[in-house]
């Protein structure tokens, strides 16, 4: 039986050309990834097209090595066609009509007539002879490129490459694997013994997706298969420099002032598992913050929190709170979230309640303080 690497790489000979979808988080470790492997499959003559939710679509990693590619959908699937049995009855002539919202094709036969049984009707096929799905670990977490082209994922092979332990396994080939930090080190996993491939854009795609993923080799659960693989990326040529300057160092003052108010007003619950800090929402804007600087906050706050299985970022908006829930380890933020009816995925998601930030961070807590698992 053939393993998921091999697998991957059959699929790939087959293929004539490919998708690549990323979650709509737009994590670095997602985007890096999608455009490392973009680069790879161009390398073995498979093009490939990268699409993502642009709705949540973050500057901070232009930077990155032909960041412009990327789409906010894919290539439609091809055209209808209509077959029409020509074998009885000739057409003398042909032509067309709109009639409010219906197309009619009028067809004029040579003698005789036409039936419904001399008519067909066919689709054609989708571009895309495989998907690779990017740190999606169920399918809606692709956001509206799900949403606005699921028929494909339904009818196209799934190449399935994630960390996330709340992985549905729903590719027809899975590379999962808890044990890694990131995709974009599952990716170099996959095409380490052919270096050749690997030029210095590629290496630094694969290693700002490890460092992104690590909050710069931060987490706690760093290994030693996470450090080679970035020393291996720097033999190729990595710009670590650049990722990290881009990355960590060009931040404004008004989000290091919005860190260290964050980091003052830290909280954790009696075991330890759920941590918290609240924001003002007119300090926010007159920061000009951006999700992405929230997010990259609450890896912060990860990195020296080892034993934090949620962190919860309330965001005081006077009558009504906001609240990003950032879920590690097995908890899923949107089922987290359900009660409020969140927005987003098992490892982001975001609330909204219609009270004042102390009564709605009690509700959030005391629901979660309940959920979350006390092991």
């Amino acid at each position: 039986m053939l393993s998921p690497q091999e697998q991957f790489f059959r699929q790939i000979d087959s293929a004539n050309r490919l998708a690549i979808v990323f979650n709509q988080n737009w994590s670095g470790d997602s985007l890096a990834t999608a455009l490392a492997l973009k680069a790879l499959l161009a390398k073995l003559g498979k093009p490939a097209d990268i699409a993502g939710d642009t709705a949540k679509k973050s500057d901070l990693f232009n930077f990155l090595p032909d960041f412009a590619s990327l789409q906010a959908g894919l290539a439609p699937a091809g055209e209808f066609v209509i077959s029409l049995d020509l074998t009885k009855t000739k057409t003398k002539d042909l032509k067309y009509r709109l009639n409010t919202d219906k197309l009619e094709i009028v067809v004029t036969p040579e003698h005789g007539s036409f039936s419904l049984a001399d008519l067909t009707g066919r689709a054609g096929g989708w571009p895309y002879d495989a998907v690779i799905m990017i740190n999606c670990a169920e399918l809606t977490e692709a956001g509206s490129v799900f949403q606005n082209w699921s028929e494909l994922f339904y009818q196209t092979p799934l190449i399935n490459i994630d960390t996330q332990s709340a992985n549905d396994h729903y590719g027809q080939i899975n590379l999962t694997d808890t044990q890694a930090t990131s995709s974009a080190e599952i990716v170099w996993q996959l095409f380490k013994a052919e270096t050749s491939l690997i030029d210095e854009d590629i290496a630094t795609l694969l290693l700002a997706g490890i460092i992104s993923a690590t909050n710069n080799f931060t987490v706690s659960r760093l290994s030693p298969q996470t450090l080679a693989a970035a020393s291996e990326l720097l033999k190729l040529g990595a710009r670590r420099e650049e990722i990290i300057d881009r990355l960590y160092r060009q931040k404004s003052l008004g989000v290091l002032k919005l860190w260290g108010a964050g980091l003052a007003g830290l909280t954790l619950n009696a075991n330890q598992k759920i941590a918290w800090t609240v924001f003002d929402y007119a300090t926010i804007k007159e920061a000009k913050v951006k999700r992405h600087d929230l997010i990259s906050l609450i890896q912060d706050l990860i990195a020296n929190l080892p034993s934090v299985e949620a962190v919860i970022l309330f965001i005081d908006k006077g009558s009504e709170t906001t609240a990003l829930i950032y879920s590690l380890g097995h908890q899923d933020a949107s089922a987290l979230s359900a009660p409020w009816q969140g927005i987003g995925d098992k490892k982001l998601a975001q609330i909204s309640i219609n009270e004042p930030v102390n009564i709605a961070k009690d509700l959030v807590l005391s629901k979660l303080n309940a959920t979350v698992s006390t092991k």
